[in-house]
């Protein structure tokens, strides 16, 4: 009776672990990879590999291509490990040795007891009593590996996984075992403070102060703070001992009002015990926000997966600090290698993981963002520039909510990361479906399935992206038909990502298939758009962009006949701009590239459009409006000389210099000694670059009636049709200070 009640106790017991956990017995699930490389078409399921040609019994199946071999049953055992079994095969998995493939045999061994642990909401899989996990890279018909647990030091999550069910439904991996949910767990570095025997989290007039310090000890370590707007400066912070007091000291003076503080002076923050100071340290101010970043890790070019984190800002703006949950990952491809890297940021409950929207200096809401690092533009401020240019030069042809824009809007600011002072970053929005006010989703109500309305394609290279038959053609030769996933020709789906199929790449798989087609792209764009999106690339010399780094959007495919959505570009890194080009080797306004060869020119719509009299008309009638106004030189400079004096005043300029000066290997492009004289040199690039606009275009009537003639440009030289010259020409007719003159020779 004894031995009954203990059999019939961890039977119970057993029983409600199988079902607290989620798997049952006598059912069948699917192991999916959680790790989504879709431009690869990796995403899919553990299967066995005899049943897909390999030499390996394990294999990993794509999405999309399930089999029988592809279920598995999870056996768990009295200590809590659980026996893998195929299915199909009944054969159980195995972790032969590290850094080998699974092994299927037929009677469990050592290394075929599992633990399943819960891992950033997610499952990972162990070996009972060994550091060997199940691990696998990704590639369909590619072994399935198992590792030391080092490899998961690599930046992608291949140890991530998911667990379904017939029913499609997902195990809830917060059920199993394991370390909490990772963003409570994230090992998130402390603030550094230069001061910390004596005082933490010091404010100045109600906000944070950071800490900078370069690890290899080439830059001084100071403190920089947010400039107090007005009043008394008060300093308040975790003091070690009552007795402690902090000052900000000019020399021997204590600076006690803000009116006092000088950005571009170097202040002493003082300890004093007692009235006797005891330490000291080095302190500047900024009128530019600051955002101050901690996250676990390490970032590293190419990653994959986000790090957990905490964003804090102070700015001018702001009455107080920040604080924001957040996860980090690189991005960029070139850029991501520098040292001055730029960052993906999204905003998130680290309890949930759920999205959280905030409005940031201003910015509209969103739980999205980027830091651009602008590594290789010399000036820093290119992408920014032309963004605003484009964004009062283009409107989308509907209402929105954010006044019908389609291009980013942003802030400069000074980043430190994990106590290391970054330099001159940029913080925008991104272009998504929030800001073009794309329609959600359509969810059917029988089946509850989903399907697309509005789309955001974004291009990623040079290749396939031209929008001609022969690229799709060959795409599919060689890639086959990956409409499927979220990557296909080059494009990405990112709105709705997580929603692809045939029906979502119509419209653009229908943009190749009507090459040249100029009635069709009348009919299925809105061809001011297009219009704008030509002249702004040329007249910008946008040298990366064209059919790379740009986006093809419709609000809602779902429309037809006359009421249509039509599709239409927005734009996409800049930075390659103004006389830049993309590896930061140009200065003084002196790179040139013909207009007529430029690459959006030879690519279609464009490359068709042109040949439309039509269409060339009205880039004629637009360019004229443009050029004098939006797209003039004085708007141009005024705009560069703004966050130059931004960049000087803040000291944010002279402190990026002292970080970075000419290391290429840091930033990718050494900064200019004087900005001032480079924003001048652009400008005066772009003068001669109007004209060769308007020879390509063939306009030649601007008329004398726009020429400027107030007195900050009395020394300027113009011609007959209101083009700015550089200097007086050697013959010809020419104005200057209102005057008609004439050189013959």
């Amino acid at each position: 009776m004894k031995n009954n009640f203990v059999l019939l106790f961890v039977l119970i017991y057993n029983l409600t672990a199988i079902f607290a956990n989620g798997l049952e017995s006598n059912k069948k699930y699917r192991i999916e990879s959680n790790y989504d490389l879709n431009s690869q078409q990796r995403n899919g399921a553990l299967a066995l590999g005899a049943y897909h040609n390999g030499s390996s019994t394990s294999f990993y199946v794509k999405d999309g291509e399930y089999t029988e071999d592809c279920w598995w049953t999870f056996e768990i055992q009295s200590d809590g490990t659980y026996l893998i079994k195929n299915s199909l095969s009944g054969e159980y998995m195995c972790a032969a040795k590290k850094w080998e493939d699974i092994k299927m045999v037929s009677t469990p061994t050592e290394n075929a007891y599992w633990n399943l642990l819960e891992d950033c909401g997610h499952i990972t899989l162990y070996v009972k009593g060994d550091e060997t996990l199940l691990l696998h890279f990704g590639d369909s018909n590619k072994e399935v590996e198992s590792a030391s647990t080092s490899r998961k030091e690599g930046p992608a999550p291949f140890f991530l996984f998911n667990i379904y069910d017939e029913d499609g439904k997902c195990v809830d991996a917060m059920n199993f075992n394991g370390h909490k949910y990772c963003g409570t767990n994230a090992n998130i570095p402390e603030r550094l403070s230069l001061l910390s025997e004596y005082a933490n989290n010091i404010k100045i007039n109600g906000k944070l102060i950071f800490s900078t310090a370069d690890p290899k000890g080439v830059i001084p370590s100071y403190w920089l703070a947010s400039k107090p707007n007005s009043g008394k400066i008060s300093i308040e912070g975790d003091f070690q001992d009552a007795d402690v007091t902090l000052s900000i000291m000019n020399g021997s003076d204590k600076v006690e009002k803000t009116e006092d503080i000088e950005t571009g002076k170097e202040y002493t923050l003082a300890v004093s015990i007692n009235g006797t100071v005891s330490a000291t340290s080095k302190i500047r101010f900024t009128t530019m926000p600051i955002i101050d970043i901690r996250h676990e890790g390490k970032l590293t070019p190419g990653m994959l997966d986000y790090l957990w984190g905490e964003t804090t800002i102070t700015s001018m703006e702001e009455p107080g600090t920040v604080v924001l949950s957040s996860r980090y990952k690189t991005r960029g491809a070139t850029a991501s290698k520098y040292s001055k890297h730029s960052l993906n940021i999204k905003l998130r409950n680290r309890d949930t993981d759920k999205e959280e929207d905030t409005t940031l200096l201003g910015l509209r809401s969103s739980s999205s963002w980027i830091l651009d690092a602008m590594a290789i533009d010399r000036i820093n401020m290119r992408n920014r520039v032309c963004f605003d240019l484009w964004n009062e030069f283009s409107k989308l042809p509907y209402d929105t909510k954010f006044g019908s824009r389609c291009g980013t809007v942003g802030k400069f600011v000074e980043v430190i990361e994990n106590g290391k002072y970054m330099g001159i970053y940029c913080l925008t929005d991104r272009i998504n479906r929030k800001l073009l006010d794309l329609k959600k989703p359509a969810t059917d109500s029988l089946t509850g399935e989903q399907s697309a309305r509005g789309v955001l394609y974004k291009s990623t290279s040079w290749d396939y992206t031209g929008l001609n038959t022969h690229e799709i053609n060959d795409y599919k030769e060689k890639y086959g038909d990956s409409r499927n996933s979220a990557f296909w020709c080059s494009w990405e789906l990112a709105e709705p990502e997580d929603i692809p199929g045939e029906a979502t790449w119509e419209p653009l798989e229908s943009l190749y298939l009507n090459e040249g087609n100029i009635k069709y792209y009348k009919d299925n764009f809105y061809i001011n758009n297009v219009c704008d999106y030509h002249l702004f690339i040329l007249a910008t010399q946008a040298t990366d962009n064209g059919n790379k780094n740009e986006f093809i959007a419709a609000q809602n495919i779902k429309k037809k006949g006359e009421n249509k959505a039509r599709m239409f570009f927005c734009p996409w890194d800049l930075d390659a701009t103004l006389s830049g080009n993309y590896d930061g080797s140009q200065i003084g306004g002196e790179f040139v590239r013909e207009i007529k060869n430029a690459r959006i020119n030879k690519n279609h719509p464009f490359a068709s459009l042109l040949k439309d009299e039509e269409y060339l008309n009205e880039m004629r009638t637009r360019w004229k409006d443009a050029r004098t106004n939006v797209l003039s030189r004085k708007n141009l400079e005024e705009k560069m000389k703004n966050y130059s004096s931004e960049f000087i005043n803040s000291g944010a300029w002279a402190r990026e210099s002292e970080a970075y000066g000419n290391d290429y290997g840091k930033n990718g492009c050494a900064i200019v000694d004087d900005l001032n004289e480079e924003i001048e040199a652009i400008c005066n690039w772009y003068d001669q670059q109007i004209l060769r606009v308007d020879d390509f275009l063939g306009v030649y009537h601007v008329g004398y009636k726009n020429i400027p003639s107030s007195k900050e440009n009395a020394d300027h030289i113009y011609d007959l049709f209101g083009r700015k010259l550089n200097e007086i020409p050697n013959n010809g007719i020419f104005i200057r200070d209102g005057k008609v003159n004439m050189i013959v020779k």
